[in-house]
């Protein structure tokens, strides 16, 4: 049911906002110049993805984890499921954010795709060759 009775003033209101615009207005730019500051910050620590052109060396990334435990676990298994394969070390590496299931070091992109091709049909899921 409707209040009869409303505790709105619309004039007072209005005096209030003419007065202090000004707090209101610094208010706002202050949280709008705030609050980019953390993508900025992150921006300035990106360095760029490697292109093949600058790429050393390659290696095959299995997969990312944002568990250690699942990476681990990832990681043995593909290590048994490679266990035939020549140039199938396998190891987990620390990006601070996720943990990558890495395997091979491939001089050409060609090289790691062809491995990529033959880990994908052993393990069943996508791998693909990344620049390093």
């Amino acid at each position: 049911m409707q209040s009869a009775t409303s505790f709105f003033n619309r004039a007072l209101f209005r005096k209030n906002l003419q007065r202090f615009w000004p707090l209101w207005f610094g208010y706002t730019l202050l949280w709008l110049l705030i609050l980019p500051l953390p993508l900025l910050n992150e921006l300035a620590d990106y360095h760029g993805v490697p292109t093949v052109a600058d790429a050393s060396y390659y290696l095959l990334q299995i997969g990312a984890y944002g568990v250690q435990e699942n990476a681990k676990q990832a990681a043995a298994h593909a290590e048994m499921m490679l266990a035939s394969v020549q140039n199938a070390q396998v190891r987990v590496v620390d990006t601070g954010k996720v943990w990558k299931v890495l395997s091979g070091n491939f001089a050409s992109k060609d090289e790691a795709s062809q491995f990529a091709r033959t880990v994908t049909q052993a393990l069943g899921s996508p791998a693909f060759a990344v620049a390093q």
